[in-house]
């Protein structure tokens, strides 16, 4: 099994410089993908303003750091419940989480099986970006923000003042978590 490539053959380019890049991530175990030279390519285009946005579930309270990773860690969608995962919803009158997707409501029988879903990710967003670095989360989202000119990659106000503060993730000790007392 290969890991997925970090390297982007460029379209449009040289198709000798393409052919022997190629060649060099075979060699070197990676599995080359083609996609257009575009700020963030595909990876963090689509990741680091994910991650921004769990900053941002942090920033508005809507749930603690560990429970912000834990939702995105939590995973596996069962037979039973995999069709009807678009009809949970959250019990206002009740307070009850029934699920991370608006439609109608879920009876409290199912709610322990489906409150049990979320994305299956390896780790939690915010543990994901101690790790990268808060710094490096906010120079790509500064670069996707001045590239496309769209609100929807506009840094978290929370992340550019822990970044000023110097709470950078693992690399400095402290960022959503602190890795002083580890």
């Amino acid at each position: 099994m290969t890991s997925p490539s970090r390297c982007c053959l460029l379209c449009g380019g040289c198709r000798r410089a393409q052919a022997a890049l190629s060649e060099l991530c075979t060699k070197i175990g990676k599995e080359p993908v083609e996609c257009l030279d575009s700020p963030g390519f595909v990876c963090n285009r689509l990741l680091v303003p994910m991650l921004n946005e769990a900053i941002y579930a942090l920033f508005e309270n809507v749930a603690a750091p560990a429970d912000i990773d834990k939702i995105m860690q939590l995973g596996e969608y069962p037979a039973a419940t995999r069709a009807s995962a678009a009809s949970q919803s959250h019990d206002r009158a009740s307070g009850h989480l029934h699920a991370c997707l608006p439609a109608a409501r879920a009876s409290h029988s199912v709610m322990s099986s489906r409150v049990r879903e979320g994305a299956n990710h390896p780790m939690g967003p915010l543990s994901l970006c101690d790790l990268i670095g808060l710094d490096t989360i906010l120079n790509v989202m500064e670069v996707l923000h001045r590239e496309f000119g769209e609100d929807k990659y506009r840094p978290c106000p929370l992340l550019r003042k822990m970044v000023d503060a110097g709470q950078l993730g693992r690399k400095s000790g402290k960022g959503f978590y602190d890795y002083a007392k580890l």
